[in-house]
């Protein structure tokens, strides 16, 4: 069974944890539309596509899976919540460089992925 996403999937201004994992859904997915106090969203898994804007989540996201999917292009990750404590990118076609704190290196998941680590100089 294959469920495809045609519109953008509203979510609960209340939503604290939303889980869609491993359900073959595919479509674009809207980061900057997020709840503001929405802390886990985890859609690994899955078969979205399209480009991902890491600029404004939600500022006490504390995790962010969006591991195993087809996203494409390049990610900024400058401007993550302070308190993120897992962004899973694995296993799609992401790329890109960048400067990436130590602090921010240990919580970002790229296997499979081409963004490299940077030591600012």
């Amino acid at each position: 069974m294959r469920i495809r996403v045609e519109r953008h999937v509203q979510f609960s201004n209340c939503a604290i944890k939303t889980k869609t994992k491993t359900n073959r859904l595919s479509g674009c997915v809207v980061l900057t539309r997020l709840p503001a106090c929405l802390k886990w969203l985890i859609i690994s898994s899955n078969q979205f596509s399209g480009g991902l804007d890491l600029t404004r989540l939600p500022p006490h996201m504390s995790v962010l899976e969006l591991d195993n999917n087809s996203f494409a292009g390049t990610v900024d990750l400058s401007q993550l919540p302070q308190g993120i404590q897992g962004l899973y990118l694995s296993d799609n076609e992401l790329s890109g460089e960048g400067f990436i704190s130590d602090d921010l290196f240990d919580v970002v998941h790229v296997d499979n992925t081409t963004l490299i680590k940077r030591h600012m100089e």
